[in-house]
């Protein structure tokens, strides 16, 4: 059982810290700190950076205290000057964690995703949210430290089967499987998925409205290291550690960590999905 309300703080403590660390002498932040691009998200600094991580700690905060049915009403907390973005940060990432704590996982709450709903759903979804941005701030700033195995391996869970895998599509809708099967096989867990394209036209949509026609993605099966002949079975397979395949799915690090073994071309695709499902 992973304690997700527990990698929440530790990873935005973490967060934190790898920008403290790189603040000067007397712990300042200064601008050109701030003003550092982050190479993962170059449409930000690093600035933005701790602001888009408070924004959403700050507002999943809301949701889960104020139980509410959706995002109406929230009112975004406004922008502190750069200088006392740390404290900010600080502050509603304690703030979220409190709230999570006050919460059981099979309690009903909003969420964007249809495969959420659930308390539970927030506090997976928040777990890995900081862990990604803590990896941005890092990046940002030079610095590396590890991560959390089974973190990372739900990690990729998540990713796979809440942000890319089509579920259950409308009639309207087709999936065409354009590869063979490709497994992710992070040594203690893999995956088997098949690629492909959804096509089709929203017959309620307006006349000039172009059909559909986007990469996708099915996850057809996934277990645990024990299930090595299942992994071997796979037209492509893409081995790494869990924390380089969620990285590498999140768009955190390139391909060089990565063993691909079939359809080199595969992986290309599937990280071509997942940027486009997660932009």
């Amino acid at each position: 059982m992973i304690d997700f309300t527990g990698h929440v703080r530790r990873e935005s403590v973490r967060f934190a810290e790898a920008i403290q660390r790189a603040a000067d002498a007397d712990g300042a932040l200064d601008a050109t700190l701030l003003d550092a691009t982050v190479p993962s998200c170059p449409d930000w600094r690093l600035a933005d950076l701790i602001w888009h991580l408070s924004e959403v700690q700050d507002f999943w905060a809301h949701i889960l205290d104020e139980n509410i049915s959706g995002p109406e009403g929230y009112e975004r907390p406004p922008r502190p000057d750069d200088g006392a973005l740390l404290d900010f940060i600080v502050q509603r990432s304690a703030n979220l964690v409190a709230a999570l704590e006050r919460r059981q996982d099979d309690e009903p709450c909003w969420s964007w995703s249809p495969k959420g709903g659930t308390v539970g759903w927030v506090r997976r979804r928040q777990a890995q949210e900081a862990l990604v941005h803590r990896v941005d701030a890092e990046l940002t700033v030079g610095d590396s430290t590890p991560i959390n195995d089974a973190l990372a391996g739900d990690g990729v869970d998540e990713i796979l089967r809440v942000m890319l895998d089509i579920g259950e599509l409308p009639g309207w809708l087709s999936f065409h499987s354009e590869d063979g099967r490709v497994v992710l096989d992070a040594g203690n867990r893999w995956w088997a998925l098949t690629l492909g394209r959804v096509t089709g036209r929203d017959p309620e949509a307006e006349a000039d409205v172009e059909a559909l026609d986007l990469p996708a993605l099915s996850v057809v099966d996934a277990g645990d290291g024990s299930g090595e002949a299942a992994v071997v079975d796979g037209d492509t397979r893409i081995a790494a550690s869990a924390a380089d395949l969620n990285l590498w799915l999140w768009g955190r690090i390139d391909a060089t960590a990565l063993k691909v073994v079939g359809d080199v071309g595969a992986a290309t695709r599937l990280r071509q999905t997942a940027a486009d499902a997660t932009k």
